[in-house]
């Protein structure tokens, strides 16, 4: 059976005490799962403040993985807020999301900053989920765009173990808008993808943008998919566990 994939990005959302009470139903509901015949990986990206609290709560779940939503692009020095990948590391977080859409079109993040983000994970061990898509004026034009982006892929992969990436498609047009792409556009991005570099043979490969509960089976079963980056479904347990499960 292979392998599923679960991230859950949850962005600035939550207090802490609503938090804790996520990762601690979270946490009965997999225990309770163990014993059938489901084989996941799940990883949660929570706010930074609750990582400490997140590797905590799951610790001895060896199937669950806490990773941060980004990460600085210096080792260290006077950078006020900054939280570098070597800290990360140190609090026993060992996956980070890199260039995800919010963090592009809100952040101005260029191709340059993310590949020394990318560096300073690696150099921290740190595995990379790497989030990839094209904006909604180019959305009827995925072929053109999604060889950008493959290009923009290039020196990325050129530093990286493939055993230690994960590549998240999410077309920034599909995000919290319940619009998704169909199965032919999905398909060719992800063989566009695919057909970049000869490491791409062990990446895993992910969907996001606007997965629910609803439409998960249906994008299951799309040549390519892993399964998925998650945002506002995955800020309650049962709409997570469902797209999860």
């Amino acid at each position: 059976m292979s392998n599923k994939i679960t991230v859950a990005n949850r962005k600035m959302y939550k207090t802490l005490e609503e938090v804790v009470f996520f990762c601690d139903r979270l946490k009965n509901e997999l225990e309770a799962l163990s014993n059938t015949n489901a084989v996941w990986t799940i990883i949660i990206a929570p706010a930074l403040v609750y990582l400490d609290v997140c590797v905590a709560f799951f610790e001895d779940m060896p199937q669950v993985h806490i990773a941060a939503q980004t990460c600085s692009s210096h080792q260290q020095w006077a950078y006020t807020g900054e939280v570098s990948a070597t800290m990360l590391a140190s609090l026993w977080v060992d996956r980070v999301i890199v260039w995800h859409s919010e963090r592009r079109a809100y952040f101005a993040e260029s191709g340059n900053t993310v590949t020394q983000k990318i560096q300073q994970a690696h150099n921290a061990s740190l595995w990379i989920i790497y989030c990839c898509g094209e904006p909604e004026k180019n959305n009827d034009q995925s072929c053109y765009i999604t060889q950008e982006i493959t290009t923009e892929l290039l020196p990325v992969l050129a530093q990286l173990d493939e055993d230690k990436l994960l590549i998240a498609y999410e077309p920034r047009w599909a995000i919290w808008t319940w619009k998704i792409p169909d199965q032919q556009h999905i398909e060719l991005a992800f063989e566009l993808i695919w057909n970049t570099h000869e490491k791409m043979s062990d990446v895993k490969f992910l969907y996001g943008g606007s997965v629910t509960p609803d439409n998960s089976y249906e994008l299951y079963t799309y040549m390519w998919i892993d399964w998925f980056l998650i945002g506002g479904a995955s800020l309650e347990v049962e709409s997570f566990l469902e797209i999860s499960s």
